[in-house]
């Protein structure tokens, strides 16, 4: 298996909401924020080759389908859709992609799988079967007040229509080597993937988001179970440190992959 990083568009999400309980005298330490304290952030996706030489993608980067105004709130730089670009960089073609685990449907993660004109919202990658799990799924349909604002809300109508769309269940498995979790912390039916590259590779999505969040207690405000999170991130953090894995960090802006130490009774980048 082969596996590339593969840059989106950079953009920006309020600090408070990213670092949640952690005031803000901690957390401008350890990321950059603008005047209005939104915090930097990157948008990644990851390319996965199998043996067969058979193309996926693990998330879809937030893109540039957002509405002008929800692109201007979130900072997204950038006016052509970088995923698109980082893709034809390494010499492939939406039509070539066999496939696209989404770990969940929060806008910047869906975002650079789509395109939006004035007939509305389409599908950018027009061979591949999008993966979801089947609760995440259902929360996407039937968003509570707290998260409706993390949807589209055109998206899972686009997707039941498309003909593209393969719900999982836990014991489910994708087409490609690896293992699946299905995390409650951050939002219902977060899929969580681990490759084998040989050696083991998390992709934790925004269960731990970038290397601030390797912290236990530290969380994001979009969590809708904090105390679920931290016991997730703990054992997915023990497992790849006993089997001296990699984590591959979606949001982090500085860096794809890092390796996790346990040490003093706490997690830290190697």
């Amino acid at each position: 298996m082969k596996i590339t990083s593969l840059e989106g568009n950079r953009h920006a999400l309020d600090g408070g909401s990213m670092f949640g309980h952690v005031p803000k005298a901690l957390w401008s330490r350890w990321i950059k924020s603008d005047e209005n304290n939104r915090a930097e952030l990157a948008s990644r996706a990851l390319l996965i080759e199998d043996d067969k030489g058979d193309l996926y993608l693990f998330d879809g980067t937030i893109g540039t389908s957002l509405p002008p105004k929800e692109r201007e709130r979130y900072c997204v730089v950038g006016e052509e859709n970088q995923l698109l670009l980082s893709l034809a960089s390494n010499g492939v073609k939406p039509k070539d992609i066999r496939g696209i685990v989404l770990s969940h449907l929060h806008f910047d993660h869906v975002g650079g799988v789509l395109n939006r004109d004035e007939k509305g919202l389409s599908l950018l990658f027009p061979h591949a079967t999008h993966y979801i799990s089947v609760s995440h799924f259902e929360r996407a349909k039937a968003p509570k007040p707290r998260d409706r604002a993390s949807f589209i809300s055109d998206l899972p109508p686009l997707l039941e229509s498309s003909g593209k769309l393969k719900l999982l269940q836990k014991d489910d498995r994708l087409p490609f080597p690896s293992e699946l979790f299905l995390s409650e912390g951050h939002t219902l039916g977060l899929l969580i993937v681990m490759l084998y590259a040989p050696g083991l590779i998390a992709l934790p999505t925004d269960l731990i988001p970038g290397v601030p969040w390797i912290n236990l207690p530290v969380n994001t405000g979009f969590d809708r179970f904090p105390e679920q999170s931290v016991i997730e991130k703990e054992a997915l953090l023990k497992r790849v440190v006993k089997e001296d894995g990699l984590l591959f960090l979606t949001h982090d802006p500085l860096q794809a992959f890092i390796g996790i130490s346990f040490e003093n009774s706490r997690f830290s980048q190697k």
